[in-house]
């Protein structure tokens, strides 16, 4: 199966580049915005303990 995946998959793209790269900028956009929520309300909460010095 893989093997049919690297050779569907680029010519997949070289004949939809335009509307792959439309849809993942898009993609892209809204991941950014999920991940900002993310990191407000949960990844700015956790503690960062004190870093150990060698």
């Amino acid at each position: 199966m893989g093997f049919v995946l690297v050779l569907t998959v680029p010519l997949f793209y070289e004949s939809y580049e335009e509307q792959v790269d439309s849809f993942s900028e898009k993609a892209m956009i809204e991941i950014k915005k999920q991940y900002a929520v993310f990191d407000e309300k949960v990844l700015s909460k956790i503690p960062i303990g004190p870093l150990k010095k060698d």
